[in-house]
């Protein structure tokens, strides 16, 4: 069997999809269940680096190829569902196990935003009981690579579009923060009154911070 939102083999009856948190109407629940949703973040974040910020996230289906010279591990042929996250200054990949849920905790791969041309959101719900969302991330050589989420993460992946497009209106394709917060050292998107990680008030002069 397979979950009717995002395609992902089931576990025998269990009523809930370990990739996307899908629920069968006959669960007796609410339709979705968040667990998923939080795992991606919580295990992108178990791969960033130290001091780097995760920015968004989604999880879905890994769709279509890549042609040419790509920095994915060749697991990905075999490994269909990822979790893909933005931060400051990459795209960061990782293997999640349909079945399961659990994730490998290596990177799958990682670009640097400096290597992508733009990061885009498009709904593809045709008739699926949830509605998906395609995420397009396009390298600036032209090759691109493409995850389907559902439900709960296709919000997610709308919104790791977003924030790529603030981050490019902001830097270009570098699109680097180089900004951090004096409190908890979060990198910002742009300057801040209060920090929105721990709330902090921001010491710069007021006249440069936005308001």
């Amino acid at each position: 069997m397979s979950c009717p939102a995002c395609s992902a083999p089931t576990e025998g009856t269990h009523p809930t999809c370990r990739v996307c948190g899908y629920r069968s109407p006959s669960a007796g629940e609410s339709e979705w269940d968040r667990r998923p949703e939080a795992a991606a973040f919580e295990d992108l974040n178990a791969l960033l680096e130290k001091e780097e910020a995760l920015l968004a996230a989604t999880r879905g289906r890994v769709t279509g190829s890549w042609r040419g010279r790509v920095p994915l591990d060749p697991q990905t042929l075999s490994a269909p569902f990822a979790n893909l996250g933005l931060t400051s200054r990459r795209v960061v990949m990782q293997y999640v196990h349909p079945r399961t849920g659990a994730v490998s905790r290596r990177k799958a791969g990682a670009f640097e935003l400096t290597d992508i041309h733009d990061i885009r959101a498009t709904d593809v719900t045709d008739g699926l009981p949830a509605r998906c969302v395609r995420l397009e991330v396009v390298l600036g050589s032209g090759e691109s690579m493409r995850v389907r989420a559902a439900g709960r993460l296709a919000e997610e992946a709308e919104s790791l579009a977003d924030v790529w497009r603030a981050l490019a209106r902001q830097g270009g394709r570098h699109a680097q923060m180089g900004q951090r917060c004096a409190a908890c050292g979060r990198e910002l998107d742009r300057p801040y009154r209060f920090c929105p990680f721990c709330g902090d008030k921001a010491e710069e002069d007021q006249d440069a911070v936005d308001r």
